[in-house]
């Protein structure tokens, strides 16, 4: 399986090592309608979100790295290929970086929704 981001069409560093993608999913648009006293409510069904997926990844802790990973959530549109759900665009609406291994690594989690 192989996992290429490219940001701004150049390629993120190769310091930068993705590992796992979910599959690109979307989620129900909905509205919901309380009827008070009643045992059910009113749910319209208003088509289907933007398709997202979960990126998983790792790097170095280093001063360098941390700041391309922050520089993926700054709403720069990101090109995803994956040898299996094939090349798709969106955008990074969340990053959330953890210390691993006595702090030398560092493991992130990415959502991307499509553009």
């Amino acid at each position: 399986m192989t996992i290429i981001v490219q940001r701004n069409g150049s390629q993120v560093s190769s310091a930068i090592h993705f590992i796992a993608m979910s599959p690109w999913t979307a989620r129900p648009k909905t509205t919901e309608h309380e009827i008070q006293g009643a045992d059910y409510d009113i749910i319209y069904h208003r088509g289907m979100k933007s398709k997202s997926c979960t990126l998983t990844g790792y790097c170095s802790r280093t001063a360098a790295n941390l700041n391309i990973l922050e520089r993926l959530k700054d709403g720069s549109t990101l090109t995803i290929t994956h040898s299996v759900e094939g090349t798709r665009s969106g955008i990074c609406t969340s990053l959330v970086p953890t210390p691993m291994k006595g702090g030398v690594f560092v493991m992130f989690s990415m959502t991307v929704v499509e553009q």
